[in-house]
């Protein structure tokens, strides 16, 4: 073998390693982005599950806040007919102050989603 042609097979030898690098870099690079789509993904059906959560108890919320202004109403009603001190008044005081209580779980729920799908909302810097 000549010196020139050994010379040859070395550069043939570097320029297959250089290729094969780049190859494995792509491959590293296109597996970290389909691990970022799949994340990215899951995010989404996450978020999306929180905002059907969030919607249920957005829709319990009202309910509930209709049925304390009922309560409120009833309350109001029994203390004008039979006095603040009777039975009816304090037993209707009693289904407002509940009303209300559930009123303000149903609220606490609904920041606490609103907040974790905050947590998941793609950020506009994502890699593209």
């Amino acid at each position: 073998m000549t010196g020139s042609s050994a010379k040859e097979e070395q550069q043939q030898q570097q320029l297959q390693q250089k290729q094969q690098q780049q190859q494995q870099g792509d491959q590293q690079q296109q597996q970290q982005q389909q691990q970022q789509e799949g994340d990215q993904q899951q995010d989404q059906q996450q978020r999306e599950q929180l905002q059907q959560q969030l919607a249920a108890v957005e829709q319990q919320l009202r309910e509930q806040q209709a049925e304390a202004a009922r309560c409120n109403e009833a309350a109001r009603a029994a203390r004008q007919q039979q006095g603040s001190n009777s039975a009816a008044a304090a037993a209707a005081a009693a289904a407002v102050a509940a009303a209300r209580a559930r009123v303000q779980q149903l609220q606490q729920q609904q920041q606490q989603l609103q907040q974790q799908i905050g947590d998941y909302e793609v950020p506009s810097f994502a890699a593209p």
